[in-house]
């Protein structure tokens, strides 16, 4: 075999902490220009305890090459949410804490060098990476009662918020670098695709129908091209497809939009000079 041909099986636990940002657990509210909607931070938010369990089997074919699946289980303690205030004269929204969330799932990732197949492609490379995740994240008593009066058969738990059920990224990549008289020419181009599943955008509380955040696909393109001895150019589209982003609510299994609204391309150029 290739001497650079590796099989590692790793297995790990860590414990680590997220804390609140700023805005969160700050005691002002501040505006959402996008939701047009109050926020109101929350002194008493508690830090979040995460326990992460991990195995990954992963193999290198290649230079810069890898095939690896990973399954992996983490517990949170005390994880945030973002939630309605019903005491509130007018619509705000806050962080709260709730009492625990499970996470598992299972990852697919793949490096892969093109040149290896035909000298044509040389150069070219692909990668990507497939991830399924379950979740549940438990509900408070209070507001379990509140739910169950208009849903008697909602379970005692929903997904963790924030959390997609998969996620897919892929990218196709070209790098090239060429002696020149007086410098090295380089050529980067990268064009990558990000998909994230149906995820908890914010829960309302009081029995009402909570948020979700549909998918929303990405398509990003960049090229980088050197002119001369420290004189670079760089062109860089973002958000190709331009897909309606849309963040909507379930009732009487009927689907609304709560909002929506599209992003818009954006397109760059810069020529740079490095002394």
């Amino acid at each position: 075999p290739d001497p650079i041909e590796v099989t590692n099986l790793r297995m790990s636990y860590s414990r680590t902490i997220a804390r609140p940002v700023f805005r969160e657990k700050a005691p002002f509210r501040s505006f959402n220009f996008e939701w047009l909607e109050v926020l109101k931070g929350n002194p008493a938010l508690d830090e979040t305890k995460i326990d992460n369990f991990d195995l990954r089997l992963e193999h290198f074919p290649g230079l810069g090459e890898v095939v690896s699946a990973s399954v992996f289980y983490k517990r949170f303690t005390d994880p945030i949410e973002q939630t309605s205030v019903l005491a509130a004269v007018n619509t705000e929204y806050t962080w709260s804490n709730v009492p625990f969330a499970n996470v598992w799932g299972l990852e697919l990732e793949g490096r892969k060098s093109l040149g290896s197949i035909s000298p044509a492609l040389q150069g070219f490379g692909v990668s990507g990476n497939l991830t399924l995740i379950k979740s549940e994240a438990r509900i408070w008593e209070d507001e379990l009662r509140a739910i169950r009066g208009t849903d008697p058969l909602h379970p005692e738990t929903r997904p963790l918020f924030g959390q997609s059920p998969y996620i897919i990224n892929a990218m196709l990549t070209y790098n090239h670098d060429k002696e020149m008289p007086a410098y090295v020419s380089r050529t980067n181009a990268a064009l990558s695709f990000n998909l994230q599943g149906e995820k908890l955008l914010l829960v309302t509380e009081g029995g009402a129908p909570d948020i979700y955040q549909q998918p929303t696909p990405t398509l990003d393109f960049s090229f980088s091209q050197s002119l001369s001895e420290g004189l670079n150019l760089r062109l860089r589209a973002r958000n190709l497809l331009n897909p309606e982003d849309r963040k909507t609510y379930m009732f009487n299994d009927v689907s609304y939009n709560w909002l929506a609204n599209t992003r818009g391309r954006t397109y760059s150029i810069t020529l740079s000079y490095n002394i």
